[in-house]
């Protein structure tokens, strides 16, 4: 179901139902439609696309009115949707591919720009979406104006960038790349024993938990520019894919084996500031009773200026992180992984960047 401001379309099968928003009786119907399609649309066209891209239907919202077919690229080349406008990967040729924002209702195509073949790519909010290339430039796309809103580049990229997340909190963008790790991590990691991410209770984005290594920037949603002088690193941790969006900390969560307590694993949490990156909370003993179901899970209380970590199974049942709003001393962003040779002194770099980190009010 498509919800907009004057009714909701239904897609059903091969036929397309437009309902009142009120009453929910159908205004009007089409049938005979693209089979498997995903609907999309603003309240000017729908268009039906179907995983192949062959023949997709373009219809008026307001009374179902065929309005023409079109071609558009298979459903493993879209990245990204805004109304009834698609981004879409154009070409990919040898290192290079090229962006495209499509608008299939008025047959039109804007190249968005080249970037590496190695670059990854992510929804950053409804109206963003971010490309990130492997020598660090970060690229933000403006899905209203199918237009690039900003590039810049991030300090001390990693080698070996494999996967791309942004999230979206306040003036600003979280950006989360995962990388290779480096073979000295790997026989460290090897010796230390299986990281696991927490089992989740609401079906989700598997991936998001999934063990990771790799560096967290902040950046600014308007103009892409880093709001932190380094990056903060993690060593295979797992961020917790269902934490509220708003909350002014990113959380981690992982088992870790227990070496001392035969089959028992251990709970590993941290906490990292939106603000400056640095770690407000950070444990990896807290105990889990054997063969226990656990879970962590975070709420935050505006009311209170705080924000609660609660795990079920875990010796440390609650875990309570009080805001008070008043200026602290620089802290580095959480670093897990080495620092890239001549990074220089990091206490230094924070002076400049402090107070423009702690002027953000938070909303608790």
């Amino acid at each position: 179901m498509l919800p907009l401001a004057s009714g909701a379309a239904l897609l059903v099968d091969q036929t397309l139902e437009f309902r009142d928003p009120v009453d929910g009786v159908p205004g009007w119907r089409r049938s005979r439609l693209p089979a498997a399609g995903e609907l999309i649309g603003d309240e000017e066209f729908l268009c039906v696309c179907p995983r192949d891209g062959r023949r997709a239907t373009v219809l008026a919202t307001g009374d179902g009115r065929f309005v023409r077919n079109c071609t558009l690229p298979p459903d493993d080349r879209r990245l990204a949707i805004r109304g009834r406008r698609i981004l879409t990967i154009a070409t990919a040729s040898g290192p290079r591919v090229t962006l495209d924002w499509i608008d299939p209702a008025r047959d039109e195509r804007t190249r968005i720009g080249e970037f590496s073949g190695d670059a990854r790519g992510a929804q950053a909010g409804p109206d963003l979406f971010a490309v990130l290339e492997p020598d660090g430039t970060l690229t933000l796309v403006d899905l209203d104006r199918g237009v690039v809103r900003s590039r810049t580049t991030l300090p001390d990229m990693p080698s070996g960038l494999d996967q791309l997340r942004v999230m979206p909190w306040e003036d600003r963008l979280l950006v989360v790349a995962g990388r290779r790790e480096t073979a000295q991590e790997l026989k460290v990691l090897e010796r230390a024993g299986p990281v696991a991410a927490l089992p989740q209770m609401v079906p989700g984005d598997d991936a998001a938990a999934t063990p990771f290594s790799g560096s967290i920037w902040a950046v600014s949603r308007d103009d892409g520019a880093p709001l932190w002088p380094v990056p903060a690193t993690v060593v295979r941790h797992c961020l917790h894919p269902h934490q509220p969006a708003g909350l002014p900390v990113l959380v981690f969560a992982r088992h870790l084996p227990s070496h001392r307590d035969g089959d028992r694993v251990r709970l590993s949490v941290l906490a990292l500031d939106k603000r400056t990156g640095h770690a407000v909370y950070a444990d990896d003993r807290i105990g889990v009773q054997p063969h226990v179901f656990s879970i962590c899970q975070a709420a935050g209380d505006p009311d209170a200026h705080s924000v609660t970590l609660s795990s079920a199974g875990a010796d440390a049942a609650e875990i309570r992180l009080q805001f008070t709003g008043e200026p602290m001393a620089p802290r580095p962003p959480h670093q897990a992984a080495a620092r890239p040779a001549g990074g220089g002194d990091l206490l230094g770099e924070l002076e400049s960047w402090l107070q423009r980190a702690i002027t953000i009010p938070l909303p608790f």
